[in-house]
């Protein structure tokens, strides 16, 4: 399941992922985040900026939008009842 996050991706809640759910695809490493957009088997879930059109006046307008895709159903339900709002 794929959540948007417009306004960003809420504090802690990659933390949260990779307690509750796995290994994702976004490491922290003190103040740095490394991503890899790859998505493997291993994987539990993965961050991604997906590339999403403002207006249908002006389609060179392009707004990038993170997504969370959590692979299993029942821990992405749990996510989406804790993350999305």
């Amino acid at each position: 399941m794929k959540v948007l996050f417009p306004k960003g991706v809420p504090d802690g809640c990659t933390q949260w992922l990779r307690e509750n759910v796995g290994i994702g695809n976004v490491e922290v490493d003190g103040n740095r985040t490394q991503q890899w957009i790859t998505d493997i088997p291993e994987y539990a879930w993965f961050y991604k900026r997906e590339a999403m059109g403002i207006s249908p006046l002006n389609p060179d307008a392009i707004s990038y939008v993170p997504t969370i895709t959590v692979k299993d159903p029942k821990k992405a339900a749990w996510f989406v009842m804790r993350w999305a709002s």
